[in-house]
This record gives structure tokens, sequence and C-alpha cells, in this order.
């Protein structure tokens, strides 16, 4: 049985094609749409090379899988911005081997020192276990969270008390309104003051405008959107969600530092779900933080506790998110497991 190995940067026209298809015959979330690799390759300043690739089996696409090698003081990563990057998906368990021994040739060539890999729980739902240990990777899930979205009676009957009075509270005061902006009524201004916000919210630059331009693109494509907040017209509040098919993914929330204490969020996310079950999404992912307590490589803090049961509020499953660390080089292991040893450790309380 033959197959063949298209790269990206050797046959980039046949590999972006057959790169669509594969997502969108298979259906796959976010992480997998081409435009949202462009948002990741924006992202990180630290790539060197994109090794990323495509397995072709009797004329039909079979696996892809996004390889971007970063380069820092310490060695090459697999990752972005030294953090996890999405796993390769494959159609058959055959394939699967043959992707990640490609992989393990292109970790030899670079010498890389570590892999990081995660699945969105969006393509893994009927999976009951972690692909990546099969491959030597250390497992390092984490929790997400799934809303189903089937009927707004359904998914409002989910909203715990708290989420439903704050929606409420928004709703009903005249001063503030709910636009959705997507592709019939997008324009910069919206993506210039969500990153504004961004600015304000951090106190100072977290990521390139490049990122927010790509971030936009997105929605002229129809591929995203910007539930919006104004009070008395002005935008005090953005969050930004990605659809991809049936599944959608809530990314970001921002809002005015004066408008911190009041719950904004709620009310935003609930127009955004009435919105995507007009678009016939049926699946939404929350993304974490979305978990109970600190965790190997997952460092919830008070404040990643509080989104957390943010998130929860609205009735989401929390589900594993499949994630995987391979290393090639045992001090970066040592220097992982001390900081998972000092971490956890001061999350013990101690009887007294």
């Amino acid at each position: 049985m033959s197959r063949d190995i298209i790269y990206y940067k050797d046959k980039l026209e046949e590999f972006e094609n057959r790169w669509e298809d594969f997502v969108r015959c298979n259906n796959l979330p976010y992480p997998y749409l081409p435009s949202f690799i462009d948002y990741q390759m924006n992202y990180s300043k630290f790539i060197v090379e994109n090794e990323s690739f495509l397995v072709v089996q009797n004329q039909k696409t079979i696996a892809i899988a996004f390889i971007p090698i970063e380069s820092y003081s310490e060695g090459h990563y697999i990752s972005i911005s030294k953090g996890y990057t999405f796993a390769p998906i494959v159609n058959s368990i055959k394939g699967e081997a043959f992707v990640f021994d490609e992989i393990k040739k292109i970790s030899a060539i670079y010498k890389i020192n570590k892999i990081m890999f995660y699945y969105s729980p969006l393509s893994t739902i009927t999976t009951i276990y972690n692909p990546l240990i099969k491959y030597g990777f250390l497992d390092t899930s984490s929790s997400n969270g799934i809303l189903p979205i089937a009927g707004e009676n359904r998914i409002w009957k989910r909203f715990s008390k708290g989420h439903k009075s704050a929606i409420k509270g928004i709703l009903k005061n005249s001063s503030y309104k709910i636009t959705i902006v997507d592709s019939s009524n997008c324009f910069y201004g919206v993506s210039e003051k969500y990153r504004e916000l961004h600015q304000k919210s951090a106190g100072r630059i977290t990521r390139s405008k490049e990122t927010f331009e790509h971030q936009y693109k997105l929605v002229e494509q129809g591929c995203s959107f910007y539930s919006i907040l104004t009070y008395n017209d002005d935008i005090v509040a953005v969050c930004y969600f990605i659809i991809s098919g049936t599944t959608a993914v809530y990314q970001s929330a921002v809002k005015e530092p004066n408008f911190a204490s009041i719950p904004i969020y709620h009310a935003l996310i609930w127009e955004a779900i009435k919105y995507l079950s007009k678009k016939g999404v049926t699946l939404l992912e929350v993304q974490p933080p979305c978990g109970y307590s600190v965790q190997l490589d997952d460092y919830i803090d008070s404040k990643q506790l509080n989104i957390s049961r943010f998130k929860r509020g609205f009735g989401v499953n929390v589900v594993p998110m499949f994630r995987g660390i391979k290393y090639f080089k045992k001090q970066l292991f040592l220097d992982d497991v001390d900081l998972f040893k000092q971490r956890y450790s001061e999350s013990i309380n101690e009887w007294e």
C-alpha cells in the first residue's frame, strides 16, 4: 500500500487544497482551519520553519499534520510559543503510526528537544483515551468544556441561577446594547477596539497587531464573529468566537477596566449562543481554563479557577482535553518535574 507525503513547503497549492478538503469533509474543529493556522504562524515570533505535511493514500488524503519548528536558546521545539499546538488528525490507525514515524524523522533532522501536542475535544469526542501515549508522549491532559447547542429553552435551563440573573440584568438595562458582528456587518474599527481593550486590560501589549488582523480576516471570511457590548454607544466589551462546520469555540473576551466588577460577559455569550444555534452549530467549546485544581503542566491559579467556575456556570459538560509532551532532552523533563513539584506542593493544605 503506497503512501505519499506532501509537504507544505514543497507543493503549496496542492497542499492547501487538500488540507481544506480534508478539514471540510471531516468536519474538523477550528484549530485545523487554514486561516487559523495563519494566525498561529503569526502569533509565535520563534517559528523558524514550517514542516507541516499531509499523507495521501490511493489519491485520497488520510492525514494532516501541522508541524511548526520553533527555536529557543535551549534548542528546537515543535510547539507554539512553548505551548501546545494541535496534534495530527489521521483517518486510520495504521496511518497514524506512519504519521508519528514521519514526525520522529523530522525531529531527528532538527534535533527537536520537546514536542507539545493537544487535541481539541471536538475532534476526540468518541475517543476514550489519549492517543498520544501510544507514541511515547507523557500524558499532560487538561480539562475543557463542551456546551451542546440544541434549542434556546434547553440551553437556558443549563445555566446557573447567577448566570441567568447576570444576563437579565444587562438585557433589561437600556444603556447597554449587544450586537453580533460577522461577515455581513463587520468593520475594522471593531478589530482595533478589540486590540485596544486587550492592551488596556493587560496593561501592556501582549501580542502583535498582525494577530488581531488575522482574527479580523477570519470574520471577513465568515469563519468567526464578535459579540460586542456598547454602553451609551461606546464599545466596552468584546467576545470572540470561531466557527468550523457544526462546531464553534469561545476563544477570548475582554472589557474596559472600568467595567471589571460588572458581570457583562454572561449576556454576550448568551447572545452568541443564540446566534450559533441559528447558524446550525451543535457544539460550543469554551476552552481552558475549565478545571478544578492544579495538575501536571496545568498550573491553574485563583484567577483561572474563577474563570473556570464562570464557564461551568453555563452548564457545559467538562471533558478531557488530551495533551502530551514528548521529550528528547532529559534536563527539560527534569526541569518540568521540578516545576510541577513546586506548583503542586503549593496547592497542598496540610493538617495543622
